[in-house]
């Protein structure tokens, strides 16, 4: 019996190698089918539970995904991932509290991992706290972030300086991030706001260039051509804009 069991262990092993082979070739309905195979009260079973829920999450079955996160979760508490997958589920149903409790639950397991304070920083500036959303992103820049999430992390802190109305601190901070479009919109903000509007034209160009034409870009060059004293022109690019973006009017 000893022998046949381990026979079935290794298949099992076997197999879900394969699920995960196919789960991060991103073809997840093959993923899940070959999970759903497998032997759920084995030795695999809290591996089937994490790459079940990565594979319902990323397949958009967000409550499916919460509920054998949960499961995974509440039966190994220290199961890093199964609380970074359930964060990032519970942030997608909306359930925002619940959220920002895994990943927190995340920063207690892995204190060397920038990864929950990425997702705090851009959690918290979703939801307009802009203090807590710069001192995650801090907290994540400190933790060693990558290049390129850095840039990311560096845009969110300016956004949420220039919500602050810090402009001189969004402009240093600026400073730090690759020429992009993102960077040459936001730039022009604070020089809006600052009452500085000669780079202005040129700042919202390159920003169209690179990001094409965008609600926040249009609302931009209308705050700029009314400071300006362009009152007729800022009025006629509003109603145009309203016709472009009416969901966003």
């Amino acid at each position: 019996i000893d022998k046949w069991a381990t026979q079935g262990d290794r298949r099992d092993d076997a197999r879900l190698l394969e699920a995960v082979v196919f789960l991060r070739a991103q073809r997840f309905q093959k993923s899940l089918a070959i999970l759903s195979e497998l032997n759920q009260d084995g030795p695999n079973r809290h591996e089937v539970l994490l790459y079940a829920g990565e594979a319902l999450n990323l397949t958009r079955q967000f409550s499916d995904a919460a509920d054998v996160l949960s499961l995974l979760v509440r039966e190994q508490p220290e199961n890093v991932e199964g609380h970074r997958w359930l964060g990032a589920t519970f942030y997608d149903l909306g359930a925002y509290d619940a959220a920002i409790a895994e990943l927190k639950e995340v920063v207690h397991l892995a204190p060397i991992d920038f990864r929950p304070h990425y997702l705090l920083a851009i959690m918290y500036a979703d939801f307009e706290q802009h203090t807590e959303a710069i001192q995650e992103a801090k907290n994540a820049i400190a933790k060693r972030a990558p290049e390129n999430v850095r840039k990311d992390l560096h845009l969110v802190i300016a956004r949420s300086q220039i919500a602050l109305l810090q402009f001189n601190e969004a402009l240093q901070i600026l400073d730090l991030v690759p020429r992009c479009g993102d960077e040459a919109l936001l730039r022009a903000r604070c020089l809006i706001a600052k009452g500085e509007s000669s780079d202005v034209p040129f700042l919202i160009d390159r920003a169209k260039q690179e990001l094409g034409e965008t609600p926040e870009l249009a609302l931009l060059e209308c705050d700029f051509l009314e400071q300006e004293n362009h009152l007729a022109e800022a009025a006629n690019q509003l109603d145009v804009s309203i016709q472009k973006f009416p969901t966003n009017a």
